[in-house]
């Protein structure tokens, strides 16, 4: 009867001890889930305030050109006219390509730090897995995880490059559509 209470008291030990090792891994999980959203949330208000800003400024600096255009139209021939409408699409371009230039750099670096967080996530959650399941599945575990991890991987890089996309697009649409009105003007 000892031999056997000894036992049992161990298993609900070992029971014990491994639930609180889930609970923690839980809490762990969550709190580096949330750091991650709180994070990209960060990030993207940080992006779209710099892309704000440098659309004020492009603003700006597209109703001051207009209006050096207005001037200098009552004074030049339809040549100058020309070259002035060249400049500006060329100053519009570079800061077109400057925005691009910038989105790019932060989506790379959104990119690159979502993996890291997922990376560690899924570490986190292959050595729980690993845990309670090594001496079955070990080798098979391994390489479900890594495929995991690529497609998650690949998952968030898509719809952030999407999302990158879209916003790219919309940016675009609206420099030509100014550039538009610049050609009619």
């Amino acid at each position: 009867i000892g031999d056997r209470l000894l036992t049992q008291l161990e298993y609900e030990n070992k029971h014990r001890a491994q639930q609180t090792y889930q609970q923690l891994l839980q809490a762990e999980r969550l709190r580096m889930e949330n750091e991650y959203q709180k994070k990209s949330d960060e990030m993207t208000r940080k992006w779209l305030a710099q892309l704000d800003e440098e659309k004020v400024r492009l603003q700006k600096e597209l109703d001051q050109n207009l209006a050096d255009m207005e001037r200098l139209r009552r004074k030049k021939s339809q040549d100058d006219e020309q070259f002035i409408i060249r400049r500006m699409k060329d100053e519009c371009d570079q800061a077109l390509a400057r925005q691009w230039k910038l989105a790019n750099e932060q989506i790379n670096l959104a990119v690159k730090q979502a993996e890291d967080r997922l990376r560690a996530l899924l570490e986190l959650k292959y050595l729980e897995d690993k845990e309670n399941f090594a001496q079955e599945f070990g080798a098979k575990k391994d390489a479900e995880y890594a495929e995991q991890e690529m497609k998650t991987i690949e998952k968030v890089t898509a719809e952030l490059r999407k999302e990158h996309d879209r916003d790219i697009k919309i940016i675009n649409k609206k420099h030509s559509q100014e550039i538009d009105e610049l050609k009619k003007k």
